[in-house]
């Protein structure tokens, strides 16, 4: 018996992973950095992590780019996930930022 996480569970998150790229890259339209940056915020790992997974992974982004997979199918996929994106945060953000450097 192996020790450390089991290779189903690392597969798993690969997978939701991989789907929430494709929803943060495809379907909302957002910048490879700021993908990796909500990425490694959910994820709790490292981006050469997620660039390393990402790669492994890239056929299931493909098909998922191929299929035109929606949102309600990723919801209904991974339902304990949320799959809406707030727009107004990422420009709140800035704002902040902006009333720290004033």
């Amino acid at each position: 018996m192996s020790k450390g996480r089991s290779q189903q569970c690392i597969q798993h998150r690969n997978l939701k992973l991989a789907a929430r790229f494709y929803f943060y890259s495809s379907l909302i339209g957002l910048k490879f950095s700021v993908c990796l940056d909500h990425l490694h915020e959910e994820f709790d790992i490292k981006e050469a992590t997620i660039t390393d997974v990402l790669a492994d992974n890239s056929t299931i982004i493909n098909n998922l780019e191929r299929k035109n997979v929606s949102i309600a199918q990723l919801k209904k996929s991974f339902p304990y996930l949320n799959w809406q994106y707030n727009h107004a945060k990422r420009y709140h953000n800035t704002e902040q930022l902006l009333l720290v450097l004033s």
